[in-house]
């Protein structure tokens, strides 16, 4: 009764997070559940449970029920199962989400359980209690996966288990998303007109603002109750952006994607079967420990980094980028701010650039010094070339161009003296001569 109680309560009441299509196809369940009728129940009529305890031993991926913890094998991977509508409390033999908290912490913290995970088919649902759950994902000391088990992750599914340490879906029809909030009322003032009963509320007097949203809607005034709906949403961004910080933008405004765009999102890591999941959790799990105190160390060791342990046993270049941004953002969540994870495959890519570009460098630096010795060369002959137009300017002996061209000419005069004069040369002299003499005797007279 206690069960049925919080049920209806939560369906009557209740803020939700929930795919709207889901919630509407099963708008008919709630219906007869509110009226009394059982649901929930199978054929024969008793109430479904969950298995105790499942485990894939280590090395195999078979799993196997067992009902105490204590007899599982050391190593195994521990698998829960969460299905249906998330729900804060136990209803009609399923878990809420307040006792699948303590169910996955008891799993998570016992020394057999190596790593855990989660096969999850959720359309979402209510707000209370999704953030405990949340929390207890967040704090489980080994690695957890989600695996989306041919249905959906979607709206407080995803903010219930965004803290795993991988999320992957089992196959491509498989959709994630949702991100939203939103509340259904219920109108039945028609139907209570009909029946000539009428709903009176009195209040206190100064509980002015007791159901103050619900009232406002009542007057057509959606901002107030809105301002919740906007506060818990904020919520749900802010706690999926901490822990996958990858996820693009557009991905917070509600809508459901399939698998591959979900990866495209950033909501998922890939695409696997079940057995390839319990595979990679053996691997984030480690080497089965020897004993309970190393088992106890090595949990005490990776607890606060999970998304940095999850990176163990992965392959150089097999690393996503989303994996190297969701462990950066755990280092600096812890305050770890000066050091950063790379990939191995990107350092080796930066030191083979870097070798090149120092070879590169190499080879101009010779081709530089070549360049000098040139240009040296050059200046030498250039120097060379100037010396000797000076010494031609110069001339022999240190004389310069004017005097050796007049020296030519006085040499040309010269040879024109020299030369002997012809018999009419000597006439003409002999008569200018005579002449002369005649003048300066008269001249004496």
């Amino acid at each position: 009764m206690k069960n049925n109680f919080h049920l209806a309560s939560a369906l009557l009441r209740s803020v939700w997070m929930i795919e709207p299509s889901y919630a509407e196809a099963n708008l008919h369940v709630a219906e007869r559940f509110l009226r009394g009728e059982a649901v929930g129940t199978r054929a024969d009529g008793n109430f479904e449970k969950p298995d105790a305890f499942l485990a894939a031993m280590a090395g195999t991926v078979q799993v196997t029920n067992y009902t105490r913890l204590e007899d599982v094998p050391q190593g195994s991977v521990g698998v829960v199962d969460f299905e249906g509508p998330v729900l804060k409390y136990d209803t009609c033999g399923s878990m809420g989400t307040m006792s699948f908290a303590e169910h996955l912490t008891r799993v998570g913290n016992h020394p057999n359980i190596k790593a855990i995970v989660v096969r999850a088919d959720t359309p979402g649902g209510q707000v209370y209690g999704t953030d405990t759950l949340s929390d207890a994902v967040a704090a489980c000391p080994v690695p957890v996966l989600l695996f989306v088990n041919d249905g959906m992750l979607a709206s407080a599914g995803v903010w219930a288990f965004v803290p795993a340490d991988e999320i992957y879906c089992s196959r491509a029809t498989d959709q994630v998303g949702s991100i939203g909030v939103y509340q259904g009322l219920v109108d039945d003032t028609e139907e209570q007109a009909k029946t000539g009963r009428k709903r009176i509320q009195v209040y206190a007097t100064k509980s002015t603002e007791k159901n103050g949203p619900y009232r406002e809607f009542a007057q057509g005034n959606e901002g107030p109750l809105k301002a919740e709906l906007d506060f818990i949403r904020d919520r749900f961004e802010a706690t999926v952006r901490h822990y996958r910080p990858q996820v693009k933008d557009e991905a917070f405004y509600g809508a459901m994607y399939f698998a591959e765009e979900a990866q495209e999102m950033g909501l998922i890591d890939g695409i696997k079967s079940f057995e390839e999941v319990i595979k990679r959790a053996q691997e984030l799990g480690g080497e089965t420990t020897s004993s309970t105190q190393s088992s106890t160390n090595k949990r005490q060791m990776f607890s606060p980094f999970k998304k940095v342990a999850a990176l163990a046993g992965i392959a150089a270049g097999e690393v996503t980028e989303a994996q190297l941004a969701a462990a950066n953002a755990e280092l600096s969540a812890k305050g770890i701010v000066g050091a950063s994870l790379v990939e191995a495959g990107l350092i080796e890519s930066m030191e083979s650039e870097l070798t090149h570009s120092e070879a590169e460098l190499e080879k101009a630096q010779e081709k530089a010094a070549e360049s000098a010795e040139e240009i040296r060369t050059l200046k030498a002959d250039l120097a060379t070339a100037n010396t000797k137009i000076a010494e031609l300017q110069k001339g022999p002996a240190g004389k310069t161009k004017g005097s050796l061209i007049q020296e030519d000419a006085d040499k040309i005069q010269g040879k024109q003296q020299e030369r002997p004069l012809s018999s009419w040369a000597r006439k003409a002299q002999e008569r200018a001569a005579l002449t002369s003499r005649r003048e300066a005797k008269t001249d004496n007279q």
